[in-house]
């Protein structure tokens, strides 16, 4: 599961490694929470430029009968359910971030984890998009982010973890040109243990109104 994340990255870095012309990115984010509008990277509606544009974090199909929306969806079932599949097809996109957070639990506690790239970069995870509408009938787009199965170090703190990218990955996923999806499978893999930290942070993350540096502050 991923269910808060962090961009801590300026524009300029994000403008490269995602091949754009100009990013609009005012502020870092340091505790990226459902529901929020997030960016993504896709490709426009009328070209293969890419664009980066503001989301929704969270899908909401019409046969929910709850209304919560679905910020996850597991990348291996997502070539078989319907629900996903046309957006799989037709409307894949890159999720900016640093690093992202579980919670491991300790008796009735439960201890946030910070976990991100050992060399601190920017990466993408997979994700999907589609449009729909809110309980008034207003239209919205929102985002949802692939899953998969963790590599030893998230294996410790959560059962699962999101689907990570490389820039050869991110090419990949948004190529509009791929006729064969089964190939895009091959990036459901997680990445491997070594190439990632897990740092204990303090529970001023568990809120999502608290976005700031304190939420990627390593615990004494």
């Amino acid at each position: 599961m991923c269910g808060r994340y962090n961009i801590i990255a300026s524009a300029a870095e994000l403008a490269e490694l995602f091949g754009l012309d100009i990013v609009d990115w005012p502020a870092p984010r340091y505790n990226v929470a459902p529901t929020q509008l997030a960016p993504i990277v896709r490709l426009g509606s009328e070209s293969e430029k890419r664009s980066f544009e503001m989301l929704k974090w969270g899908m909401m199909p019409r046969w929910l009968k709850v209304p919560k929306p679905i910020i996850n969806v597991r990348s291996e079932t997502i070539m078989d359910k319907p629900t996903f599949r046309k957006s799989f097809e037709e409307r894949r996109c890159l999720v900016p971030a640093t690093g992202f957070y579980e919670w491991q639990k300790l008796g009735s506690a439960k201890q946030p984890f910070h976990i991100y790239n050992r060399d601190a970069k920017l990466f993408a995870f997979a994700g999907i998009w589609d449009r729909f509408k809110n309980k008034n009938g207003e239209p919205f787009e929102a985002f949802a982010i692939l899953t998969t199965e963790p590599n030893e170090v998230a294996a410790a703190i959560h059962n699962r973890m999101p689907v990570i990218l490389d820039k050869a990955g991110c090419d990949l996923w948004l190529d509009s040109a791929i006729e064969d999806l089964q190939p895009l499978a091959e990036l459901f893999k997680h990445i491997p243990a070594k190439q990632i930290v897990a740092e204990p942070v303090s529970t001023h993350v568990n809120s999502a109104a608290n976005d700031d540096k304190r939420c990627i502050a390593p615990l004494a």
